[in-house]
């Protein structure tokens, strides 16, 4: 949560959920439906945000959710 109020976006979202706040770990399928239950969403209505092709945007886009990539090692 730090990181979100250090870079001034932390008011720009509803809710946010992360990973640690959840027993399973990433790429379980079960994490991202958790999420999506805490936010009473549909996978069309979300974007998700990693940093990490195999833990975070392939399981997301596999379950039907808009992704952001944040590509620090600039990989192509």
């Amino acid at each position: 949560m730090r990181e979100f109020s250090l870079s001034g976006i932390d008011g720009v979202f509803r809710k946010l959920v992360f990973s640690s706040d959840y027993p399973n770990m990433k790429p379980s399928p079960v994490l991202f439906r958790e999420a999506l239950g805490a936010f009473d969403a549909h996978p069309s209505e979300v974007l998700f945000v990693g940093d990490s092709l195999k833990r975070d945007i392939q399981p997301a886009k596999a379950l039907g959710l808009a992704t952001a990539w944040i590509n620090r090692q600039a990989i192509e």
